[in-house]
Formats: structure tokens, sequence, C-alpha cells
């Protein structure tokens, strides 16, 4: 992440981001998201392990929000929300359905939430 923010700024650095993580969806021996699985293990939000999955969502969040934000959007709370939710439903896809295909409607719908 430091390395695409170092790069890309607004527009550019958000679509650098949804390819990495598209990237990882197509990993061969993919199985989901760490975080999201670790979460199912774990139903108590106030476990060490589920505190830890809560810092890194604000953090993810967080730079999703200065993304859109420096991409011009006018909503960047809402649209870094909706960031996230398709993040985690593309780390289920990427494991369920062709990762290649989630790869795409992931990198897809961030464009378009840009122009929204």
């Amino acid at each position: 992440m430091a390395a695409i923010l170092a790069a890309h700024r607004g527009r550019g650095a958000l679509l650098a981001i949804m390819d990495m993580i598209g990237d990882n969806l197509c990993r061969p021996g993919f199985r989901g998201c760490g975080f999201l699985n670790a979460a199912a293990e774990y139903p108590d939000p106030t476990h060490r392990v589920r505190v830890r999955i809560a810092e890194h969502r604000r953090w993810f969040h967080g730079v999703l929000r200065a993304v859109v934000r420096d991409a011009g959007h006018p909503d960047p709370e809402r649209v870094a929300r909706t960031l996230v939710v398709l993040r985690d439903g593309a780390m289920v896809g990427g494991y369920l359905d062709d990762p290649r295909a989630i790869r795409a409607t992931l990198r897809e719908a961030a464009e378009n939430l840009l122009t929204s």
C-alpha cells in the first residue's frame, strides 16, 4: 500500500489499490481474506483478534477515504464505506467464483463510484 500511495494520487491510487486487491484474489491457493476468516472464528468483538481486525478495517477505510477525497469526489466517506463492502465481497467472491471476473468487477465498480 505504501508503494501505491507513494506513486499515485487520487483516481490512480484508488485503481491501483483495487488492482492490488484483484491481484491477490488471483494468486494460486487464495482462500479468502485472512481478516474476514479470523473474524468468523472470533465472534466476540472485544477479543484481541477482533480488536486488531477492527483497527485494520478503520485504517483501510481511512486510506480509501483519503484517496477518494484526493480524486475530488464530493462524498468520500460514503464511497469509502462502499469500497470496503465491495472489497469484502470480492474477497469472498475471489475464493468462490472466477477470481479474474471478480477482479474486473471490483475495478469497474470502483471506477463507477468515482463518477457517481
